[in-house]
């Protein structure tokens, strides 16, 4: 930057100005819960990456050192680009494993997902009530489901084959009759 005198053009002085950017790592999503030997995508987003040179994965936790904290299908990925994480085998101990994002450009700079994995205990399985009712055309149904050996207690997701839902929790919802009559199922889902 030069600045000149407005009086006498033959005087300056100049300054040198460093414009740097600031690089910025996310990953997504941030915390996950899984089974062992399950998969998920995980995906890093850089921000003032300047040469888009992405971000290098690494796998770490208090109770696990290499394949122990599970398996990576890229070491590597651009800014946006998913990567999948399949689970160890093996619950570590503790049972938390980091997932980090270390930008290339920056390698100061960094994002870590928190991955908990667990162990599946016996078989899931589910149990609606009622198992059967009779309603008028719009009348409501409070439903209910039971899932037995749920070990992140997620619950289940409604569907039906007509009708609506509201109030709808993991573990409850309020069916809505539609206004044309027939026989509808009402799904619970683990």
């Amino acid at each position: 930057m030069t600045a000149t005198s407005i009086s006498d053009s033959t005087k300056t002085a100049s300054a040198t100005i460093d414009v740097t950017f600031s690089v910025s790592v996310s990953v997504s999503p941030s915390n996950q819960s899984l089974v062992t030997n399950e998969s998920r995508s995980f995906t890093a987003t850089v921000q003032n990456d300047p040469q888009s040179k992405g971000v290098r994965w690494t796998l770490s936790g208090a109770g696990c050192t290499g394949s122990a904290c599970g398996t990576l299908s890229s070491t590597s990925s651009s800014s946006g680009s998913p990567i999948t994480y399949i689970a160890p085998p093996n619950v570590p101990n503790p049972a938390t494993v980091n997932l980090t994002a270390t930008s290339v450009s920056d390698s100061t700079i960094s994002a870590t997902a928190t991955i908990t994995v667990f162990q599946r205990s016996g078989t899931i399985s589910v149990n609606i009530h009622p198992k059967r009712a009779g309603l008028t055309l719009s009348q409501t149904l409070t439903v209910t489901a039971d899932v037995l050996n749920d070990p992140s207690s997620q619950g289940v997701t409604w569907t039906s084959s007509g009708g609506t839902f509201t109030t709808v929790t993991p573990t409850s919802a309020l069916y809505h009759a539609p206004n044309s009559p027939g026989v509808y199922t009402v799904t619970a889902t683990s």
